[in-house]
This record gives structure tokens, sequence and C-alpha cells, in this order.
């Protein structure tokens, strides 16, 4: 089964709350293991971003290491489902570009290059506006969740907006 498969089927069985948060199983809350999450802790703090976000350098990262990322943001509820269908996205982008699952590339790159392809390909096709719209609108919010890792990745940086760099 080819990665791009196997993201898809992880994106599909991720079963998340209204918060953007992984819901519990069922069995969890009703054997009592645990008592349900308050609302408040289930918000993602700033400070558990950037503990998985500093374990990955993103202007650096493997299409494996970028799986690694995803699943860990995922499990810790970091980002919404949607923020989540959007890096499973753009790993599956990596693997039709042909980037080698363990070969390093710089995502904030990958990403600003499609946005400036894609800007190339309304200039020379201007009657597609409502087509273009929707696919920058998608790589556009891929690049803001690579700043904000990059961002949490630089940590308590003199400078974080470096991380952009």
């Amino acid at each position: 089964m080819q990665i791009s498969q196997l993201l898809g089927a992880l994106a599909k069985s991720l079963d998340f709350s209204a918060t953007g948060t992984q819901s519990r199983p069922a069995a969890d809350v009703a054997g009592g293991s645990a008592p349900p999450a308050s609302p408040s802790s289930s918000l993602p703090s700033d400070a558990a971003l950037r503990d998985v976000a500093a374990r990955f350098d993103i202007r650096e990262i493997s299409p494996r290491e970028f799986s690694d990322l995803i699943s860990q943001l995922r499990d810790a509820g970091l980002l919404s489902q949607d923020d989540i269908s959007a890096l499973l996205s753009l790993r599956a982008e990596l693997d039709q570009s042909q980037v080698g699952a363990d070969d390093p590339v710089n995502l904030l790159d990958f990403v600003r290059d499609k946005l400036r392809d894609e800007a190339d390909q309304f200039d020379r096709n201007l009657g597609k506006q409502g087509q273009q719209t929707t696919t920058s609108s998608a790589a556009q919010r891929q690049l803001d969740l690579l700043e904000r890792l990059a961002i949490a990745h630089a940590g308590s940086a003199d400078d974080p907006l470096d991380a952009l760099v």
C-alpha cells in the first residue's frame, strides 16, 4: 500500500471532538479508567506545541520524519482535524513529487514554491479564479501551519521570526 493511501486511511480513522482534540474511546470513559478531560485541559498549550515541534525542524525534515511529526501532533491533540488533514495532504504531495522517504526537504520552501507556481498558473489562466483561490487557500493554510511549527521549534530564541527564513 502506498504511503499516500496509508495517510488517507489514517486521516479517515481519526475521531476529533469539536475542540479539535482527539476524542477518547467510549470504553475509556465507560470503564472509568480516567475522568473526561475538562474543556480547559483539552486546549493546546504553547508549551506542549513547543515540546513536539522542538524535535522536528521543518526546514530540514524527511517525509518519514514529517509523518512522525503529524502523528505526534495528532496524538497530543494539538491541532484541529482540518489542520491535520492539511498536513496529511502536504505529506501526500511530497510522495507525488518524488521526494525520497528519508531525503530532507525544507517544507517552508516547498509550500512557498507551490504558492508561486499557483500564482504563475493563475496569471496564465485568468479566467479560472475560483479554482485557483481554492488551491491557494489550501496551500496558504499549509504554509501558515508550517510557520507556526517553525516558530514553536525555535522556542525561546531571541528572534523566533528567524525560524521563518
